[in-house]
């Protein structure tokens, strides 16, 4: 079984629109990975991609180290200081936004790709409830696809799933998202306990911090999926689980009985008429 790249993402005549939720420890990596993925889908002659950037933090003394944060930028907006610098080098107009955003504002604006960030759950949930079947069912049989990369990890586990918040109800199947797969992590009351930020670098990778290089691992997993998808056209793994203690990946097949191992079952959407 394999995922197909949608018709609407296939040879666009504008850049593709990314939104990403979060400059953090994975956002700041997805930036910079993103970069590279634009730059390598312009070499193969595509339009690349047009990024907005949303995160409501600033850069803090214990992000220097873990994050893309530089000396100079603590006290700075992450998002603004991450697009800034990255628009500067490669004379891009990507756009940063100092604010958190919902899912309802995201319909307003709704983005070829969706790149999650951000490892609270209460994020999760809202997006997948704002973007559930049911509720876009009223607007009518046919939709364009937009992607969701959601990105998230613990200290040493991290998990990129890449599925459709839209689907495009010509194909046989919706792509399962990461509220579908792993509904527990959409719990905001099992997953979003503690908030109090380190207020160092050792403090934010000590014994209940997150490993050092969780982050980078996950996001070049999740970005490489993307690279795959857009480059041949096609996936026949659309996730990954990895543990960087234990230095183990565990690919997420495009597979019914893949979704079934996980307790997903809905994914077969009968074509439109």
């Amino acid at each position: 079984m394999k995922y197909l790249l949608p018709d609407s993402l296939m040879n666009p005549p504008e850049p593709l629109s990314v939104t990403v939720l979060g400059a953090g420890g994975t956002g700041g990596e997805v930036l910079n990975l993103l970069v590279r993925l634009h730059m390598g889908l312009l070499a193969l002659g595509s339009q690349g991609l047009q990024v907005r950037v949303y995160d409501p933090a600033v850069f803090r003394e214990a992000n220097l180290g873990r994050q893309r944060c530089l000396p100079s930028e603590v006290g700075q907006y992450k998002a603004l200081a991450l697009v800034n610098r990255i628009n500067l080098a490669f004379g891009l107009a990507w756009e940063a936004y100092p604010a958190a955003i919902n899912g309802e504002a995201l319909v307003e604006n709704v983005p070829d790709i969706l790149i999650g960030c951000v490892d609270k759950a209460r994020v999760r949930q809202d997006i997948a409830n704002t973007f559930s079947d049911s509720r876009h069912d009223a607007y009518g049989d046919y939709f364009d696809t937009c992607l969701w990369l959601d990105m998230g990890n613990s200290r040493y586990q991290g998990q990129a799933v890449l599925g459709e918040l839209l689907h495009d109800r010509t194909n046989d199947f919706r792509l399962p998202h990461v509220a579908d797969l792993f509904p527990a992590l959409s719990q905001p009351e099992q997953f979003d306990e503690d908030d109090t930020p380190s207020c160092s670098l050792a403090g934010a990778i000590g014994p209940n911090g997150q490993d050092l290089l969780i982050n980078p691992i996950v996001a070049n997993h999740g970005i490489n999926l993307l690279w795959l998808l857009l480059t041949t056209g096609v996936l026949e793994n659309h996730g990954v689980i990895v543990d960087s203690r234990a230095m183990t990946t565990m690919p997420m097949p495009v597979s019914q009985e893949a979704w079934a191992f996980y307790g997903y079952s809905g994914s077969k959407i009968e074509k439109a008429a």
